[in-house]
């Protein structure tokens, strides 16, 4: 993660800068293939992002892990599929 301080510094362009660590693929009933993906920020914290949103159940925490990030990312998302309108993330 310092190359990410580092090119922070050396862009003042950058106003963020997020490394993913990780892709996750789970296959949910009725929907299919539910994506994770697990980014760590320059400060070492984490946040999970689905490819599927279900509005109203979205988490934009961040976590001191990544498995903390991974469980609350899905946790947000099947809390809600059942009876949420489900659409693609912009962006994923």
């Amino acid at each position: 993660m310092p190359i990410l301080k580092e090119l922070k510094e050396k862009f003042p362009e950058i106003l963020e800068a997020w490394e993913v660590v990780n892709i996750y693929e789970f296959y949910i009933k009725d929907v299919g293939v539910l994506k994770v993906k697990v980014l760590r920020n320059q400060e070492g914290k984490y946040i999970g992002l689905t490819n599927l949103i279900v509005e109203g159940y979205v988490d934009y925490h961040l976590y001191d892990s990544e498995e903390k990030a991974l469980e609350m990312a899905l946790n947000s998302f099947i809390m809600g599929y059942t009876e949420g309108k489900i659409r693609k993330a912009d962006n994923w």
